[in-house]
């Protein structure tokens, strides 16, 4: 696993890992290495007249936040957002400052809004019914269970239990009917809903992440 050149990157790089498929396990021989991670900008660049670029791409598979976005997202539920501070250990290329702040609490962000975003993207997608394709499908099964996961065990388990992520392999691969994996997202997607309306969910820890992020502003030797 090598990590790209992201010497262009517009900020001090607080977090690099390989995401997608490698993350979740679910990568073939052809997957394409999708990273993406966190930079901080000088603190003078935020506080000055012109607004700031917030989100770095570079095409077709680098993308990275800018502290303070990705902080936004993380609070707002963003599954993708969420999920990066639960990525294994052995796909994180470097992690530092707030981003580590962040991922050392990383429980906290298991909270009403997130389930809504979870939930709520799955309920978009499937209106899409059989036009979707089976990597596209896949996911669906592989969020739900994510979300499962946290909503159960308290941790989101980014690369699932071996029996659901061969699963969805099968469906991003074609191996299983998409129409099959889909009655099995509306039931899943059924209980899950369920669970998660029983329980008391928290807000999300909003103070505690200005409090990081301002530190990690007032903290930067620029």
């Amino acid at each position: 696993m090598t990590p790209p050149d992201l010497s262009e990157a517009p900020g001090a790089l607080r977090f690099v890992l390989l995401y997608g498929s490698h993350a979740h396990g679910t990568a073939g021989p052809t997957s394409d290495e999708d990273w993406r991670g966190v930079f901080q900008l000088p603190t003078d660049t935020i506080l000055g007249l012109r607004r700031p670029r917030e989100t770095w791409e570079r095409k077709p598979d680098i993308v990275l936040w800018e502290l303070g976005q990705f902080a936004r997202l993380l609070l707002g539920g963003n599954p993708n957002i969420v999920g990066m501070l639960w990525a294994p250990d052995d796909v994180i290329i470097h992690i530092d400052g707030a981003a580590l702040r962040l991922r050392e609490m990383r429980e906290r962000f298991i909270t009403r809004r997130m389930v809504s975003a979870y939930l709520g993207w799955v309920h978009t997608e499937l209106k899409v019914g059989t036009a979707l394709t089976g990597k596209r499908a896949s996911h669906l099964l592989r969020l739900l269970w994510e979300l499962d996961g946290a909503l159960t065990e308290g941790a989101i388990p980014v690369r699932l239990p071996e029996e659901r992520r061969r699963t969805v392999v099968a469906v991003k691969r074609g191996n299983l009917d998409v129409s099959v994996a889909l009655a099995r997202t509306r039931t899943e997607l059924e209980r899950i809903d369920a669970l998660a309306r029983s329980m008391d969910l928290p807000e999300p820890p909003e103070e505690e992440v200005n409090a990081i992020v301002v530190a990690a502003r007032w903290e930067a030797p620029w």
